[in-house]
């Protein structure tokens, strides 16, 4: 498809999907970037508020669950559980003593969200075209493997080479819609603006600054986002508070993270006990 979107790069969000949906754009599917950018869109929008107690624990409350959707509220689940307010500490407390319920709500939202994604229309429908190639590269690999030893006008190695390679082509064929081309043209635009952030000379509201860094979550490239941050503003006035807001994405990024791996770890556990 010939993408009618042509800047290379652009300073604002160009549509107003999911933040979720943003890494389903690039990855079809969603990670746990998405997840983090997705908490943090709600801390942005006031949904929820997010505190520092200290080094070592956070609080997080409910502000508003007003015109939320249902992918949000699974999401305020997840966190919350039946609570207004808890704090990061007693959701791992949650987790030590059920870990299965927060995975499966945790599970419950990647389902919902990917849903959601998926009805924006991204990509084409070719899953009967991805069976039969799949079908046909292992019919050729197999065929390849029993004829090795036999006298044939063609080299068996040659097929068992090219049932290999298409059929690790069509595991991972997937091929986006128009829609789809010119969504990723321009949240590539955006991502080339971001990676290149320090050599941005217009005065960036902090609000901005916030909505900046969420995105970059999903577009993959957070860490770069922070140094091109550090480079552009380090020596401004506006910097502490900037750092303020980096310090709540880095909470929420190592937090959630940590969330997930003493969840996973009990499982795991419990599983080869």
């Amino acid at each position: 498809y010939k993408v009618t979107f042509k800047s290379k790069k652009i300073d604002y969000i160009p549509s107003d999907i999911p933040v979720f949906s943003v890494g389903y754009l690039f990855n079809k599917k969603i990670n746990n970037n998405d997840l983090k950018a997705s908490i943090l869109r709600l801390i942005y929008n006031e949904n929820i508020k997010f505190s520092k107690i200290n080094n070592k624990d956070y609080l997080i409350r409910k502000i508003s669950l007003d015109n939320l959707n249902e992918s949000d509220l699974k999401l305020v689940k997840l966190l919350f559980g039946d609570k207004n307010s808890i704090k990061f500490s007693k959701i791992k407390d949650r987790i030590a003593n059920n870990y299965t319920e927060f995975l499966n709500n945790y599970s419950n939202w990647i389902t919902k969200a990917t849903i959601e994604s998926e009805e924006l229309e991204f990509y084409e429908d070719i899953i009967s075209y991805k069976v039969l190639g799949i079908i046909i590269s292992i019919i050729g690999f197999i065929m390849s493997i029993l004829l090795i030893n036999c006298e044939t006008y063609f080299s068996p190695y040659f097929v068992l080479i090219i049932s290999s390679f298409s059929l690790f082509y069509f595991l991972f064929l997937n091929k986006r819609t128009i829609k789809g081309y010119d969504q990723k043209a321009k949240y590539d635009a955006l991502r080339n603006y971001l990676n290149n952030f320090s050599k941005n000379s217009k005065n960036i509201e902090q609000n901005q600054i916030f909505k900046y860094l969420i995105y970059s979550l999903s577009l993959g490239n957070y860490k770069k986002l922070k140094k091109e941050i550090n480079i552009r503003y380090k020596n401004d006035k506006k910097y502490r508070q900037m750092k303020k807001t980096i310090d709540i994405c880095d909470c929420i990024d190592l937090s959630l993270d940590n969330l997930l791996d003493k969840a996973y770890n009990k499982k795991n556990y419990y599983y080869y006990e």
